[in-house]
């Protein structure tokens, strides 16, 4: 203790009880965070948990939700941008998810979740940029590869969205999506034996799309 706080014990009292308020309001400010950014968290947990329960309205609510408590976070915001586009709004969408590649790039879910939202507006030569902006990124995106299909398959690139599409489903074997996307587009190329497998084994992997069930409805129909 130096000789002036030793002359002045009580100064020096309230100096370290300053001292001690100041560490422990900074330490109070960090436990506020911490709890802020644990129940965004949640949030985006549970955003996620609607998403892929296929409510995608509570899945904008809580991405919302989370962004109020952790504004910017990245993974919020790519997954608001899908939800928004799986609730009809795929203007809003595009917006948020440009937003996430100003402020991160080399984000590769956010450029696939563009590319849905574009699919979603038919602006299907955007929706290709987006998807191959993807897969530069990550080549292993089952999604991207399939977003890649649908834009060529929109601009009337058969041959390539055929191409696409078998990459996406080497990548998920077990997703009925790509399946019926697959048997859908050997129906537009002339394909309807292959076509009418594809839309099978989707039914299989529990791809209950109304729309496969009239193609294979309609194939099952036709005299061979």
């Amino acid at each position: 203790m130096t000789t002036k706080a030793m002359s002045n014990p009580q100064a020096a009292g309230r100096r370290m009880k300053k001292g001690g308020a100041q560490i422990l309001r900074f330490r109070t400010n960090v436990r506020s965070y911490n709890y802020k950014e644990g129940i965004a968290i949640r949030c985006i947990d549970a955003g996620d948990f609607h998403l892929k329960a296929g409510n995608a309205i509570a899945a904008v609510s809580m991405y919302r939700r989370a962004l109020m408590l952790f504004p910017g976070h990245r993974v919020a915001r790519t997954n608001l941008g899908v939800a928004l586009s799986l609730v009809g709004r795929p203007d809003a969408a595009a917006s948020v998810l440009r937003g996430v590649l100003r402020d991160f790039p080399q984000d590769a879910a956010a450029s696939c979740a563009l590319a849905t939202a574009y699919i979603c507006q038919e602006r299907f030569a955007e929706a290709a940029r987006s998807a191959a902006a993807a897969l530069g990124k990550d080549r292993f995106m089952a999604d991207a590869w399939k977003n890649l299909a649908i834009a060529l398959r929109g601009c009337g690139n058969v041959p390539g969205a055929k191409l696409a599409i078998l990459e996406s489903a080497k990548l998920a074997p077990s997703r009925g999506d790509i399946w019926g996307e697959m048997g859908s587009l050997l129906i537009e190329a002339g394909e309807k034996q292959l076509a009418m497998q594809c839309l099978k084994r989707a039914r299989l992997l529990g791809w209950g799309d109304p729309a496969v069930e009239r193609l294979i409805a309609a194939g099952e129909s036709e005299p061979a």
